[in-house]
C-alpha cells in the first residue's frame, strides 16, 4: 500500500502505507475554495458518479476545511492554494499529519507555480491550474480512483491470506489437542494393562 505523488502524470512512490483504506464505500470529496464560481465549476465538471465519488462538503477557507475534514474524514481534499486565514499548503500539511490517508489536490493559478516544489514536499498527489479544465480534473480523479482500487485489491489479498493463515493455525491447534488427548488415552490404557498384570 503506497502513497503516490504525481508530477506531470508520472507516479512517484513515497512509501507511505494507507492504513484506513475504505473497502466498498463511495469516496468522499471536500472542496476548499473561496470562489463560489470555481466550486460550482468543479462540481459540474467532475465525473463523480462514474468514479464512485461524491462531493461531501465545501469550505470557504482553511479553518472551515479543517473542521469539515475532522467531521467527514474525506478520501480526497481539493483545495485552493490561496485562501483567507490558513492557505491551501497549510491545510495540506495539517491533513497529511492528521489524516494521512486523504489524497490532496491543490488548485493553483499560473502565477503561483513556484509553490509546486512545496506541493511535492507535502506529498500532494497533484495540482490543477486555473482555469479548471474538465479533462485535467477528471484525469487526476481517475488516477486517484485507480490507485485506490489497486490498494483495495492488495488489502483484499492480504485479508484473504490472513484468513487462510488463521484457518491453518486453527487446524494445527485442533490437531495438537487431538494428539494430546490420544496420547493421554494411550498412556491410561497402558497404565491399566500394567496394573492388571
Amino acid at each position: 500500500n503506497i502513497r503516490y505523488c504525481c508530477w506531470n502524470g508520472e507516479p512517484v512512490r513515497w512509501g507511505t502505507k494507507r492504513k484506513g483504506l475504505k473497502m466498498d464505500q463511495t469516496l468522499k470529496v471536500i472542496i476548499a475554495e473561496d470562489e463560489e464560481r470555481i466550486v460550482t465549476l468543479i462540481k459540474a465538471l467532475g465525473e463523480w458518479e462514474s468514479l464512485n465519488m461524491e462531493v461531501a462538503g465545501v469550505a470557504e477557507n482553511g479553518e472551515q476545511a479543517i473542521g469539515l475534514i475532522r467531521t467527514i474524514k474525506p478520501d480526497i481534499l481539493i483545495s485552493d492554494i490561496r485562501m483567507q486565514g490558513m492557505n491551501g499548503l497549510e491545510v495540506a500539511k495539517w491533513t497529511n499529519e492528521n489524516f494521512p490517508d486523504t489524497y490532496v489536490i491543490i488548485i493553483s493559478g499560473y502565477k503561483q507555480f513556484d509553490y509546486a516544489y512545496d506541493c511535492l514536499k507535502l506529498k500532494i498527489i497533484d495540482f490543477l491550474l486555473k482555469p479548471i479544465n474538465k479533462e485535467e480534473l477528471n484525469k487526476v480523479l481517475t488516477k486517484i480512483s485507480s490507485i485506490h482500487s489497486a490498494e483495495r485489491a492488495t488489502l483484499l489479498r492480504d485479508k484473504q491470506r490472513e484468513e487462510e493463515l488463521e484457518k491453518s493455525r486453527m487446524k494445527q491447534r485442533k490437531q495438537f489437542v487431538l494428539n494430546l488427548l490420544y496420547s493421554a488415552d494411550f498412556a491410561q490404557t497402558e497404565l491399566e494393562k500394567i496394573n492388571s498384570a
